[in-house]
């Protein structure tokens, strides 16, 4: 069964463009997200292909495909759950992030959000002061303890920002004059 918000247009199998169609199903998904849903913000139909870029309030960004294991996808540390995605093409193992389950994933969206009212929206947001350029920072922090913020586990360095006196790291090596060697460097 198909929730109401997800449309899909359907091909009879007599329709002469029935086969080409299902050729397309496995490369393009055309879904649509219900506004009023609070985790996914999305207002307009999102296609998805093989490339799987998905649009974001700073632009278009790779989809990353999650490794879980034992979680099911059902946790915040799973990209796609986080993101409020469905999971689609990552090597996840006993994925419950599907429309096959889509009440367990519903009872987890809901715990997360009792226990974390924010929990779905973003880590990366733009500053308020801004101007013509888009500036962007953590809206929470990191909280590194031993990496000096240099190294991908960092959200800061991950996203390719400057640590802010939001974080709770310790020892931050990963302030704006690093950045900017880094994308020298990467030039």
């Amino acid at each position: 069964v198909i929730p109401s918000y997800m449309k899909q247009d359907v091909v009879s199998p007599d329709d002469d463009s029935y086969e080409s169609s299902r050729r397309l199903d496995s490369t393009m998904i055309n879904v649509e997200v219900d506004p009023y849903n609070a985790y996914h913000s999305p207002n307009a139909p999102q296609v998805l292909s093989d490339t799987d870029l998905v649009s974001t309030e700073l632009g278009m960004r790779a989809r990353k495909a999650c490794n879980c294991t034992k979680s099911q996808c059902l946790k915040l540390y799973c990209d796609c759950f986080a993101n409020g995605e469905f999971c689609n093409c990552c090597n996840c193992i006993n994925c419950h992030n599907n429309l096959d389950n889509e009440e367990l994933r519903q009872q987890a969206i809901r715990g997360c959000l009792d226990r974390n009212p924010n929990a779905f929206r973003p880590k990366i947001g733009k500053s308020k002061a801004g101007g013509p350029e888009i500036i962007r920072r953590h809206n929470k922090g990191c909280n590194c303890k031993r990496s000096g913020c240099l190294k991908n586990y960092c959200e800061c360095y991950e996203a390719k920002i400057a640590c802010t006196s939001i974080c709770k790291c310790v020892g931050c090596r990963n302030v704006e004059d690093t950045l900017e060697r880094a994308r020298g460097r990467a030039a």
